[in-house]
Parts: C-alpha cells; sequence; structure tokens
C-alpha cells in the first residue's frame, strides 16, 4: 500500500504569546528566611517519607492514598 505525502502548507508567522509575565521576587527579613527555610525542610521531609511509603507498597492494589493521608 503506497501513501502520499501532503502537501506543504504556505509558511506563516506565528502570534507573539498575549498575556503579562509576572516575577515575584520575596524580600524578606533573616528570621522570615529562617522560618522558610524550616518550613521547606519540614515540608520536603513529609513528600520523602510519602515517597517512600509507596515504593514500599509497590504496584499492586491500587495507591493507598486514602490510608495515607
Amino acid at each position: 500500500m503506497s501513501h502520499s505525502l501532503r502537501p506543504l502548507a504556505v509558511p506563516f508567522l506565528v502570534k507573539p504569546p498575549r498575556g503579562v509575565r509576572v516575577r515575584t521576587r520575596l524580600w524578606v527579613s533573616d528570621q522570615d528566611a529562617l522560618v522558610l527555610s524550616g518550613l521547606g525542610l519540614y515540608l520536603g521531609g513529609l513528600a520523602n517519607q510519602d515517597l517512600a511509603l509507596r515504593c514500599a507498597q509497590g504496584t499492586a492494589g491500587g495507591d493507598g492514598r486514602r490510608e495515607r493521608k
């Protein structure tokens, strides 16, 4: 069975994306930076524990999300 190639379309320009790019930076004090760092470590630890539990359960029998949460 022979397939013919599709015809080439005329080249065209794509419109630039619409909207506004917003970059947000937090300007925090040294004390706030310590709190944010501690919070990040705590939440990262919880995520790592959950990942370890999911890996230990394997793929058999659902994901067990309800029981873990």
